[in-house]
């Protein structure tokens, strides 16, 4: 199969085994391991893309699944996968998917996310109704208040 000139193979799939040296633990096995998996998960989401061109919705959906099981937190391949959904007219399945996804979402950030400010003033002792009392009254008194500096 060729995309934009390149040649990409469903052997390459069928023959993957996974992590390169998964049992190796070697600082030096880390980035060629990170490699050979990006490599894969490239080469699923051209299959899907290709497949997807070529009007064969049953394989590029089964490429696009594969990617979203070798990486269950790459949205893109979630969105790919949706759009494939609704272009087989699976619209029940793609619902249950996006769903599913949602909830995978909301799961990784949990497990990741900062404290809120509640948090932190429930930490300190501090309510966050004194925090911003103590703000009004810093203003009134005409005391700057440092401001974030938003990223353009």
């Amino acid at each position: 199969m060729h995309q934009n000139g390149q040649t990409i193979s469903p052997l390459a799939v069928a023959h993957h085994t996974g992590d390169l040296l998964p049992n190796l633990y070697d600082d030096w096995a880390l980035l060629p391991r990170l490699q050979r998996q990006e490599q894969y998960l490239t080469l699923l989401e051209r299959l899907a893309k290709h497949c997807q061109t070529q009007a064969d919705l049953p394989r590029a959906l089964a490429y696009a699944r594969q990617l979203t099981q070798a990486d269950p937190l790459r949205e893109e391949a979630h969105q790919q996968l949706l759009r494939l959904l609704g272009r087989a007219g699976r619209l029940n399945e793609a619902l249950a998917h996006y769903e599913h996804l949602r909830r995978l979402l909301a799961e990784a950030v949990a497990q990741k996310a900062a404290p809120t400010d509640d948090d932190l003033a429930a930490m300190l002792g501090v309510s966050r109704r004194t925090v911003l009392r103590d703000m009004e009254l810093l203003a009134v008194e005409g005391v700057a208040l440092p401001t974030r500096k938003r990223n353009k």
